[in-house]
This record gives structure tokens, C-alpha cells and sequence, in this order.
């Protein structure tokens, strides 16, 4: 239902795929004007020498990404927990230790 409570936790993952490391709620999944889902991932940082002078949009990408499946787990907050919420401690995780 449109707008109904959260009842599946939140599970957070990070992949990487062209030098930036990746973030996404793998518990959510997006049909974009097609029957596949896609995830929304957003960069948190760059690889050790992969800085450049920009930083990639968010985007869509499809689960069956090989870079996706090779995701890291590294927080999982209750449904509960306000989304905001949840993705700023999530973002914060993922800068603060570096897991990939």
C-alpha cells in the first residue's frame, strides 16, 4: 500500500565498480517502466588513487550486476527506524570503515 509503514528492515550494502565504492538498501527494489527490479546506489567515496575532480550521480543498477552481487553487508537498522535515519548512519559506516 502507497505510503503504508515500513515493514521490512533495512539492509545495507556497499559494492565496487569504477573506483567509487557504492551504497544501497538491499532490502528495496525499484521497477523502472520495466518487469526487472533495480537497486538506487549512491557513491559514498573513491578507491585510493581513483579520485577525480567529480563525483558520479546516484543511479540504478540491476541486482544480477556482477559488482552487486560481490556486495558487502555492513548495517542493518529495523523497520522502524526512520529512513533518514537510517541511511545517514549507514553512509557514516560505510566512510568510517572502509570495508572494501
Amino acid at each position: 500500500m502507497l505510503n503504508a509503514p515500513r515493514e521490512i528492515p533495512y539492509q545495507f550494502k556497499v559494492f565496487e565498480l569504477d573506483g567509487w565504492v557504492w551504497l544501497f538498501d538491499d532490502s528495496e527494489r525499484t521497477y523502472i517502466c520495466s518487469s526487472s527490479p533495480s537497486i538506487w546506489a549512491e557513491p559514498v567515496y573513491a578507491l585510493a588513487g581513483e579520485v577525480e575532480d567529480w563525483t558520479p550521480d546516484a543511479d540504478y543498477f540491476s541486482p544480477d550486476d556482477s559488482a552487486v552481487h560481490r556486495a558487502k553487508l555492513i548495517a542493518e537498522w529495523p523497520a522502524e527506524t526512520p529512513e533518514k535515519e537510517a541511511w545517514d548512519e549507514a553512509r557514516e559506516d560505510a566512510c568510517a570503515n572502509h570495508r572494501i
